[in-house]
């Protein structure tokens, strides 16, 4: 049996996992340790958890998360972008510039498993210590979390009580390690995945997936707007630049899409190659989806413009644009399933958005998409492959 005390541990533990898992937030696992320590009678003042790729980090927009929680402040979430030390993969180099940024966790990088500074009794020699001695702080322990999938997780906690911790701390962290570990991993593990997902299939699909529908064929038909919207002039360019310099240019001008797109409600289901199929769910009538794709298209088209007289390169989009029925769900094989939009609907806006050049337009829309909205001009009827009937196209010519 559970004495009162370890019984609080666990709890705080649990409740801690179970509100991170459920806010898909790491903040609250976080708290959970720091109030299972307060309740073993700890006074942590200061806790302290940079998550990296020391740690089994594998984020697609972060290459750190800093966490920090304090007693007079309450919690810090640093988000820290891939590149400089938080890509450091050289546990040698990582240490040196640990050493260099003054930071006590450069001892733990170079294979020890905890280092302890009583600040009360001593004048530290890393600026970091220096700066916590003058806050207040009495004491300092880092440690290392063995993480169930082999990596190390750094940790620090610290205190302002008079003497610092009891001479049992480290007795009292050693026990609780492994505890902290589990908790620790199970909701980087959850965050990581999510971000994965959203990253790479988008928000709403990648919502849809970890919700368990992930059987091949599942699908849903829902209405939407459908954005198609393709570079022109890539295979001379790509040429031209070579591989690596033409996927900074494709990032460069996806970046600007996407910033037109995300604030107005749509989101990008694929890239295919200098393509991008972008899809705007409707409710409602047709008229607030209809203005979200023309004004998004507008501020892409702008902001690439501007890119290609920056960047003296000779880089364009064109798009197509229609609202319709939508098939959205799993396709594939048993082995590799791909989450997308199908049907008529796609299709007819990827045919518009080929009309571009041969019109000499920036933006091809339907006639559906056209009524629904102002600024558009009428372009007339075409002959589109895979339809039989010629279509009253309109748009934004070049």
């Amino acid at each position: 049996m559970f004495n009162p005390r370890q019984q609080d541990v666990i709890a705080s533990l649990h409740a801690g996992l179970a509100a991170a898992l459920e806010q898909q937030q790491l903040d609250p696992a976080f708290l959970g340790v720091a109030r299972a320590f307060q309740g073993l009678d700890v006074p942590v003042d200061r806790l302290h958890a940079p998550l990296s790729r020391l740690s089994g980090l594998r984020h697609p927009e972060y290459g750190a998360i800093l966490f920090r929680w304090e007693r007079r402040e309450g919690v810090d979430v640093e988000l820290v972008p891939h590149g400089d030390v938080s890509q450091l993969t050289d546990l040698k180099a990582l240490a040196e510039a640990m050493r260099e940024m003054g930071s006590p966790y450069h001892v733990l990088v170079e294979g020890r498993d905890r280092i302890r500074h009583r600040l009360a009794e001593i004048e530290p020699e890393l600026s970091v210590l220096q700066v916590f001695k003058a806050d207040g702080f009495t004491d300092y322990l880092a440690f290392v979390l063995p993480m169930p999938t082999g990596d190390r997780q750094l940790m620090s906690i610290a205190t302002r009580a008079p003497g610092g911790f009891e001479p049992d701390i480290e007795d009292v962290v050693t026990a609780m390690r492994p505890l902290i570990a589990m908790v620790i991993s199970g909701v980087l593990l959850s965050s990581v995945a999510r971000s994965v997902a959203r990253v790479y299939v988008g928000s709403r699909a990648g919502n849809r997936v970890l919700a368990g529908e992930i059987v091949r064929g599942h699908q849903t038909e829902i209405d939407a707007g459908v954005m198609f919207c393709d570079m022109r002039g890539f295979t001379a360019l790509s040429e031209r630049l070579g591989t690596a310099e033409i996927i900074s240019v494709m990032n460069a001008i996806f970046e600007r899409v996407g910033t037109a797109v995300a604030p107005r409600g749509g989101e990008i289901l694929k890239f295919i190659g200098d393509a991008m199929l972008i899809i705007f769910p409707r409710e409602g009538d047709d008229a607030p989806v209809a203005r979200a794709m023309v004004e998004a298209a507008r501020e892409a088209l702008d902001a690439v413009d501007l890119y290609a007289e920056e960047s003296a390169l000779p880089v364009a989009l064109g798009f197509g644009l229609h609202i319709g029925d939508v098939h959205y769900g799993n396709i594939g094989t048993r082995k590799r399933l791909d989450f997308t939009v199908m049907g008529p609907t796609v299709n007819l806006a990827s045919r518009l958005e080929s009309q571009c050049k041969n019109l000499g337009a920036k933006l091809v829309a339907s006639a559906r998409v056209a009524q629904s909205t102002g600024g558009l001009v009428d372009l007339g009827q075409v002959r589109l492959k895979g339809v039989s009937a010629p279509v009253g196209v309109f748009g934004m010519p070049a």
